[in-house]
């Protein structure tokens, strides 16, 4: 058994996001030990223009995906992705697997790893990590095909619209049932 994954789903701009970030939150108030990134998107005159990586918990901002090529030679969908900053969020996901935080944050896995690109293989070998907590933000379309891609047999699953409360609740019975392994 690997890592215990809870998959935070929603719909296409529905806040996966926004509550990856409250769960960041509170679980700092309680002290947890944590690291991963969050992919927030950048809006321009009401359209999305691209994503940053926000890192955590330094709350570092670095430039992933733009609509615009100019510095991102590396496209998937309509978005040019910068090179350096995948590498960066990899690599911030090979240091985990080393140090093993507490807990995990991966926004997103999606489209774009079904397809074997992003944070394909590094996502891959994460999940087999015990006694740290993935939490993976997942587009609604993607739950189904990312469990299965990844062999995910066991998750837990929260709608993004789930109480906060019910969501750190069950991470801690995971946490407490998972250092009895």
């Amino acid at each position: 058994m690997g890592a215990r994954i809870i998959l935070l789903y929603g719909k296409q701009n529905e806040g996966k996001t926004t509550r990856l970030l409250e769960i960041f939150d509170e679980l700092n108030k309680l002290k947890t030990v944590m690291a991963g990134f969050a992919a927030p998107g950048v809006w321009h005159n009401g359209q999305k223009t691209g994503y940053n990586l926000l890192v955590l918990p330094t709350r570092n901002l670095l430039p992933l995906a733009s609509i615009i090529p100019d510095q991102n030679p590396v496209q998937h969908g309509r978005f040019f992705f910068n090179q350096a900053t995948i590498d960066h969020g990899n690599q911030l996901i090979l240091n985990a697997i080393k140090t093993k935080p507490a807990v995990f944050f991966i926004d997103e896995i999606g489209r774009f790893e079904l397809e074997s690109h992003i944070w394909h293989d590094s996502f891959r070998l994460i999940t087999h990590i015990k006694n740290m907590t993935l939490i993976v933000g997942v587009r609604e379309q993607y739950l189904a095909g990312v469990k299965e891609k990844f062999k995910l047999q066991k998750t837990t699953d929260f709608h993004i619209s789930t109480d906060i409360k019910i969501i750190i609740k069950c991470m801690q019975k995971l946490a407490s049932l998972g250092n009895q392994d």
